[in-house]
C-alpha cells in the first residue's frame, strides 16, 4: 500500500510541476527556428560533397527494358517467401549415389564454420584454399582400423538456390604409412564418406543461428550455378550442372509453387507442363467454394505428342531436333500450358520456355516463369 500511495503522490507532483511551468511545452518551437550560417571551414581544409556510404548500380539497357511496358515504369512485385519445409536451413541433399550438404546461408558463413568443426575435432588442414572453397586435411585414423589412414577433400561452393552454399566431402583411405599424391575419383569409403557429412551438417545447422562470417569466405564457392539471361526476345536460363542433376532439380522445380509437370521427354529435354499463379487474386466461385488456385486439369489437357506434330513453324529452331516434331496448321490456337525445352551442353543446360504451339512468349510473361522455376531449383 505504501509503494502505491509513493507513486500516486508523484503522479500528483508531476502534474502540478507541468502546470506550473516547470516542465514548458517545446512542441512548437521549431516554428521559431532561423536558417543558420553555413560552417565555414577553416584555411588550408578543402571541403567537398558528403558521399553516399552505398553506391548505386548501373542499370544496363536491357535490364531496363525489362522493366518498362511501353513509356511506364513498371516495378516487379517482390518474390514470396518459400513456405515449403523442404527448404530446411541444413539437409543433406542426394542425387544417386551422390550426397552433399545444402545450407540455406551464404559461403561467408559456412567456410568459418567448417574450419571450426574441424579445429574442434583435431582434423589437422593440410590445405586450405579459400579462392576455390576446397580444403584438404591431414592424414588421420579410425580407432576401428589401425592399418589404414584416411584423409577428406572438402570442397564448399554456391548452392543452386540464391544465398545457399553446398559443401561436398570426398573421402580417401590407404594403407597406414603409404604416400599418396592425387584424389580418386570417388570416395574410397562411402560410410566414412557419409560419417562426415553428417557431422558436419549438425555441426553447420548449430552455428549459422549466429550469424557470425567471415570476410575471407564471400569469395568462397566460386560463379554462380544458376544465371538467368535475356537473349533476343525471350529470357534464357543457364543451368551450370552435371546433367543428372540438372534433369533432377529442373523436374522437382515443375512441379512447385503453381506449377504442374503434365508430361516430359527427357531424352529430347522436352516438358508439357501448366502454370497456376498463387499470387493471383480467386475469383468469386474460388472464393464461396474455398477452391483457391486449383483451375489447372491433373492429367494434360492435350498429348504431348500431338502437340509435337502440330507445331508452329517459328518453333522449327528450337524443337527441329526432336522426334515427332512436325509443322501442320491444324492447331491454329495454341492450347492451354507451355512448353519447355533444355538443351544440354558443356556442362551447361540451357533452358527456354514457349507456349504449347513453340512460339516465343511476350517477354515478361516467359520472364515471369522463368523466375518461379529459377526459385524452384535446389
Amino acid at each position: 500500500m505504501n509503494k502505491i500511495l509513493v507513486v500516486g503522490v508523484l503522479g500528483v507532483a508531476a502534474s502540478l510541476l507541468q502546470g506550473c511551468g516547470m516542465f514548458s511545452d517545446r512542441s512548437t518551437e521549431y516554428r521559431e527556428a532561423a536558417v543558420m550560417p553555413t560552417i565555414a571551414v577553416p584555411d588550408g581544409i578543402k571541403s567537398g560533397p558528403l558521399e553516399p556510404i552505398y553506391a548505386v548500380p548501373e542499370v544496363k539497357a536491357n535490364e531496363l527494358d525489362d522493366l518498362m511496358e511501353g513509356n511506364s515504369l513498371v516495378v516487379p512485385r517482390p518474390a514470396p517467401m518459400s513456405q515449403d519445409s523442404e527448404f530446411a536451413r541444413v539437409k543433406i541433399q542426394k542425387v544417386g549415389d551422390r550426397r552433399w550438404i545444402l545450407a540455406e546461408v551464404p559461403t561467408s558463413q559456412v567456410w568459418p564454420l567448417v574450419q571450426s568443426f574441424l579445429a574442434r575435432n583435431g582434423i589437422l588442414v593440410d590445405k586450405a584454399r579459400p579462392v576455390t572453397g576446397e580444403i584438404d586435411t591431414a592424414w588421420l585414423g579410425f580407432k576401428v582400423d589401425a592399418a589404414t589412414q584416411s584423409r577428406y577433400h572438402i570442397r564448399i561452393e554456391k548452392g543452386v538456390r540464391e544465398q545457399s552454399t553446398e559443401v561436398h566431402v570426398l573421402h580417401q583411405q590407404s594403407a597406414k604409412g603409404q604416400t599418396v599424391s592425387t584424389w580418386p575419383a570417388r570416395s574410397s569409403d562411402a560410410v566414412r564418406e557419409a560419417w562426415l557429412l553428417d557431422e558436419l551438417s549438425v555441426s553447420i545447422a548449430e552455428g549459422i543461428s549466429n550469424r557470425a562470417a567471415s570476410l575471407l569466405g564471400q569469395s568462397v564457392g566460386g560463379d554462380d550455378k544458376i544465371v538467368l539471361r535475356r537473349e533476343g526476345d525471350e529470357p534464357v536460363l543457364d543451368i551450370h550442372l552435371d546433367r543428372e542433376r540438372a534433369q533432377a532439380t529442373l523436374a522437382n522445380a515443375l512441379s512447385k509453387e503453381g506449377l504442374l509437370l503434365w508430361a516430359d521427354v527427357s531424352e529430347y529435354g522436352v516438358s508439357y507442363f501448366g502454370y497456376d499463379n498463387p499470387l493471383d487474386e480467386p475469383g468469386l466461385w474460388k472464393k464461396m467454394t474455398f477452391r483457391g488456385n486449383d483451375d489447372l486439369p491433373v492429367n494434360a489437357p492435350v498429348e504431348l505428342r500431338d502437340l509435337l506434330v502440330n507445331m508452329s513453324s517459328k518453333a522449327t529452331p528450337l524443337f527441329g531436333d526432336v522426334v515427332g516434331f512436325a509443322e501442320k496448321k491444324s492447331m491454329s490456337k495454341a492450347p492451354m500450358g507451355y512448353l519447355l525445352r533444355s538443351q544440354f551442353s558443356q556442362n551447361k543446360m540451357t533452358v527456354r520456355v514457349r507456349n504449347s504451339r513453340g512460339e516465343v512468349l511476350p517477354y515478361r510473361e516467359a520472364k515471369q516463369l522463368m523466375i518461379v522455376i529459377r526459385r524452384n531449383l535446389i
